[in-house]
């Protein structure tokens, strides 16, 4: 069967295929003396180096260039000329890259004036002054370059088409600024080439259709030809006429198998072969059924049935998308999803075969997400305590809605600023004691306290910061105690006291930066009790000179202590024992409490001895 194959290849067109392709930069350099680079005017007196003055009535610039590391055989397909003028003034005449073959340092004066101004035509351009130029080479130019890649003295002519002055560097120039050669080649193939791997870019279908046939791991080299061969049963090859190119695009109407051959010369060689089939079932993604009004945050079930091939679900914010893929979502029967911020959002899923084309024709399933706390008039209740988890993640804002003044980050009537990022609300029930704490401790949040009647006053406001009709009765946005609170850093506590005992009142939560997915917190409330001041320690004793800490056993009200402190705690030293007096006042209450700091007495003591002059070994009584 390879007999048959080779011979029928034999007798076939070759045609050149796709090949990879080499790139090398030849710089032209030299030394002194060498007339590498240079100049030459129209009385055929050389320069050796730069050349200077290029311009189109006296003088031409020259460079040569060594392509013996190029193999033979070589095919060039491209070329491009790099060079740098300086100290030039710029000019809009077109100039001219002329190329020839030859010594500069033997060829007379004259003779490479001419050669310089009137070689092969590699390109005609404008050239930018002070600056690097780069020319490519067109067809006649590529050629030449191509059938000299032997050559050791392959030149490019410099060719001003103007009498502004032009000034090129040559080999005295820095790297980068030498004239160069970018020449790009496909080597000659030579001896039995590997035809390597034939492969499609689909083996099974499910209904006749184009395939894309090409090689993997074969020979690359110039010179080479190609014939693809098909294959009812892998055993009766016929070339297909029109495939004559290292890939191929062909139409597939039943069970086929095809392989490659791969000639250098009169060397052939075969590919692997490969077989394409027909029978693939077609993917196919039924009725979505599952939970259609979620919470924010919760995960639920969903199922697509019937469903044939690989599924894979997707979300949208319309019935018709634009669709964005759901992770590692692609099971056909409970595959769980979990809900992400409010509102409505749509699932669908597309089934895939291999071979097939994708079934889109899927219907989407409308869900709800609920954002509970996210509204205002839908507020969670709260009762003392921790509560759950939450997560702002995906929350919004309300028209309209208050924002607590942005006077400071550490009061407990204010925030650092008065910026809104995405807001949870929850209500809360006086206690008796109308005192308590409320804590947001898992990440960068900001709180606040308000009173309203009607839920309605919390929003639509038209000066949010100082709205009309719900007074704000604390807010804190950074909690500067929050180590003994058991918080994180930047996390929120505020305190109410003098609350009505029974009545109703509403909690904001915001982030300050928008929330992440990964930012959680609880809400904790806590019942301070009445306003029953004490001060820690309420008596201690301490020497002359030492200092002691007093604070206050409860956070309620502003405090004011009798040497004049108005913080919660205080360091005192005093030098007699002293009485000290703090008072707690509330809006509603004041409470006074008093600690004494006990200062000890010196004690002096005088010492006599029964000897005031021993020797060694005696003893004395003191």
């Amino acid at each position: 069967m390879k007999k048959l194959i080779l011979t029928c290849f034999t007798s076939l067109a070759l045609l050149l295929g796709s090949q990879a392709q080499t790139t090398v930069t030849i710089t032209a350099t030299g030394a002194a003396g060498s007339f590498n680079t240079g100049s030459v005017n129209s009385a055929g007196v050389k320069n050796d180096g730069n050349m200077i003055n290029i311009n189109q009535t006296t003088n031409a610039g020259w460079a040569k260039f060594d392509l013996t590391s190029i193999p033979a055989g070589a095919v060039v397909s491209a070329a491009t000329c790099v060079f740098t003028t300086y100290t030039t003034t710029s000019s809009g005449i077109t100039n001219n890259l002329y190329g020839f073959i030859g010594d500069p340092a033997v060829i007379t004066g004259t003779v490479l004036y001419t050669n310089c101004n009137s070689g092969t035509s590699l390109n005609a351009s404008t050239w930018a002054a002070n600056a690097i130029n780069t020319k490519t080479l067109n067809a006649t130019g590529v050629n030449f370059i191509g059938s000299n890649v032997s050559s050791n003295q392959l030149c490019i002519g410099y060719s001003r088409g103007s009498t502004f002055n032009y000034n090129i560097y040559g080999y005295p120039g820095t790297t980068g600024s030498q004239p160069i050669l970018v020449i790009t080649y496909i080597q000659a193939c030579s001896g039995m080439p590997n035809a390597g791997n034939a492969s499609a870019s689909n083996t099974i279908l499910c209904s006749p259709s184009n395939v894309n046939l090409s090689l993997t791991g074969s020979t690359n080299a110039s010179g080479l030809s190609y014939q693809w061969f098909s294959s009812p049963d892998g055993t009766t090859w016929n070339p297909i006429p029109t495939a004559t190119t290292i890939a191929t695009t062909q139409s597939v109407t039943a069970n086929t198998y095809f392989q490659c051959a791969v000639a250098c010369g009169t060397n052939v060689a075969l590919s692997s072969t490969v077989s394409v089939s027909l029978g693939a079932t077609a993917p196919f993604a039924g009725t979505i059924s599952g939970a259609t009004n979620v919470n924010t945050g919760s995960t639920n079930s969903y199922t697509v049935s019937p469903a044939t091939g690989n599924i894979q679900w997707y979300s949208g914010s319309t019935a018709t998308g634009p669709w964005s893929p759901i992770g590692s979502a692609t099971l056909a029967t409970n595959q769980t999803i979990t809900a992400v911020g409010s509102g409505t959002v749509f699932y669908t899923t597309i089934a895939s075969t291999l071979g097939c084309s994708n079934d889109t024709s899927n219907v989407s399933l409308a869900v709800i997400i609920n954002f509970p706390g996210d509204n205002v008039c839908n507020p969670i209740a709260l009762t003392t305590g921790t509560s759950s988890v939450f997560s702002l993640f995906g929350a919004s804002n309300q028209t309209g809605e208050v924002i607590p003044p942005g006077t400071g980050c550490y009061a407990n009537n204010s925030w650092c600023n008065s910026t809104l990022n995405g807001t949870m609300w929850f209500t809360f029930v006086a206690p008796a004691s109308g005192n308590i704490s409320v804590q947001s401790p898992g990440f960068d949040t900001q709180l606040a306290i308000w009173s309203a009647t009607n839920c309605a006053n919390l929003i639509g406001q038209a000066n949010p910061t100082a709205p009309f009709g719900t007074p704000l009765i604390a807010a804190n946005d950074d909690d500067a105690n929050y180590t003994s609170h058991n918080g994180v850093p930047f996390s929120s506590y505020v305190t109410a006291a003098c609350l009505t005992p029974g009545k109703t009142y509403y909690v904001q939560l915001d982030s300050y930066f928008a929330a992440l997915s990964t930012d959680f917190t609880t809400i904790v409330i806590a019942d301070l009790g009445v306003l029953n001041l004490a001060i820690s320690p309420a008596s201690t004793t301490i020497c002359p000179g030492n200092t002691t800490t007093l604070s206050a056993t409860s956070s309620l009200g502003t405090f004011s202590w009798s040497q004049g402190a108005t913080t919660s705690s205080v360091a005192v030293s005093p030098t007699v024992t002293t009485v000290y007096t703090l008072t707690a006042t509330t809006a509603c209450s004041t409470s006074t409490a008093t600690a004494t700091v006990n200062v000890s007495s010196v004690v002096s003591i005088n010492a006599t001895s029964s000897s005031t002059l021993l020797c060694s070994g005696q003893s004395a009584t003191l």
